[in-house]
């Protein structure tokens, strides 16, 4: 069977990108790595057990943004800065609802770690192109579609929604056990607060996260309630396509340029 083929030529005096795979990455600066720009020396940084089990919603000023993840069977100093994937989901709060991404997914094994998810509506986008579209209970699985006959949906993040706050998570690891409890992952995770009446009405990381969630046919208006004009990252995504003139510098290489 023969493939479409892609046409990498260009016509004269014309430029293109060409973007194969939905991905997303996160850059924060060397000096804003934490929650507090004036935490001091990190050597203060690691955290106690009590902070461990206890986030919660508290904007903890000695909890980095970057975290790593829990890693079973190892020295407890190998888990510094470490945080599990139950601890994403914090459940101080009532969970309303979340869109989970992944390229790679064992639900099996999920489920068994995070249950609550079968109890809200949940949306998970992942990326094994040929599985059909499936829901179980309030869950809702599918691979999103591609506009060029190749690349995938590669992005790992994890949208939660509570009354008075999102938090986003995003990740390197797929959900299945063996990169989650074998591998050293990097977890990036913040909460966002609902706008008030002095509030931005937007910031270039929500543009760039709806944007992003838009393309995976996610519904992407509940993000407009939350303020994330103070977050100190800055949201890379990669979305397949040809791309010309400015939108060359929104997504992919050519944005991480563009932030550099």
């Amino acid at each position: 069977m023969e493939k479409e083929a892609i046409d990498f030529s260009l016509e004269e005096n014309e430029e293109k990108d060409l973007q194969l795979a939905l991905n997303l990455s996160i850059l924060v600066p060397k000096e804003k790595r934490r929650l507090s720009d004036s935490q001091g020396d990190s050597s203060n940084s690691s955290l106690s057990d009590s902070q461990e089990n206890s986030q919660g919603s508290e904007n903890n000023e000695s909890i980095p943004l970057w975290r790593f993840n829990r890693i079973r069977r190892v020295p407890k100093e190998a888990n510094q800065f470490s945080i599990s994937l139950q601890e994403i989901f914090d459940s101080s709060e009532e969970i309303l609802s979340t869109v989970i991404t992944t390229y790679d997914l064992d639900l099996e094994w999920l489920l068994e770690n995070i249950p609550l998810i079968q109890l809200v509506p949940t949306i998970i986008v992942h990326g094994h192109q040929k599985e059909e579209h499936k829901e179980v209970g309030k869950m809702k699985m599918y691979c999103p579609p591609l506009p060029i006959p190749y690349g995938t949906h590669h992005g790992k993040m994890f949208i939660i929604y509570y009354k008075s706050r999102v938090r986003i998570a995003i990740s390197t690891s797929n959900l299945n056990a063996k990169d989650y409890e074998r591998k050293t992952q990097g977890i990036w995770m913040e909460d966002f607060p609902l706008k008030e009446k002095d509030s931005p009405a937007s910031s270039e990381f929500e543009i760039t996260l709806r944007d992003y969630v838009k393309r995976i046919k996610v519904d992407d208006t509940p993000l407009a309630s939350f303020d994330f004009s103070k977050t100190k990252a800055i949201l890379i995504t990669s979305i397949p396509g040809y791309f010309q003139g400015q939108n060359m510098f929104k997504y992919g290489h050519l944005s991480l340029q563009r932030h550099l």
